[in-house]
């Protein structure tokens, strides 16, 4: 599908739709570089529903003006980091911030400079899901946890332990 068909897709898509951008992927954009262009399009065509996604673009300062940008216009934009020491360092940006954090990391919990931490409510309570939570699609003063799980739970564990 072309991104011009994508973006007639998501304007297609019913006022106070909740959707998620990027599964499997990230922002548009080459390499470590987001498409401001591309990113304003996305940010348009959602006009009216809620649109949310993740990044693990570097902070620069042009990424952070296109996502600034993109969140100011209604498209929700979280900035993705690799564990809690990471989330401090982009939390500073005053963008929203999700991270991995290690197996058997309590429900609540502290980064390094004392950010709160809440871990994802889908992963901690029966029946949740990012469809009836919606956390990562609104501004807030603490950062989004994630387990790791699955076949790579150890390793994502790991990292999220150095970082």
């Amino acid at each position: 599908m072309s991104w011009q068909e994508f973006l007639a897709r998501v304007k297609q898509l019913p006022k106070g739709t909740f959707w998620r951008h990027g599964q499997a992927g990230d922002l548009p954009g080459r390499g470590t570089l987001i498409s401001r262009s591309k990113l304003r399009e996305l940010a348009k065509a959602n006009n009216g529903k809620l649109g949310y996604a993740y990044t693990h673009k570097p902070p620069t300062r042009s990424n952070l003006s296109a996502i600034r940008e993109a969140i100011r216009n209604g498209f929700a934009i979280n900035l993705s980091a690799n564990g809690p020491s990471m989330a401090d360092r982009l939390f500073e940006t005053g963008i929203p911030v999700v991270t991995i954090v290690p197996t058997g990391t309590p429900a609540v919990s502290l980064t390094p400079k004392g950010r709160k931490i809440l871990i994802c409510p889908a992963q901690r309570k029966e029946g949740m899901n990012c469809a009836n939570c919606r956390l990562c699609a609104r501004k807030r003063d603490f950062i989004v946890g994630f387990l790791p799980h699955g076949s790579g739970a150890k390793k994502v564990s790991e990292i999220a332990a150095v970082n």
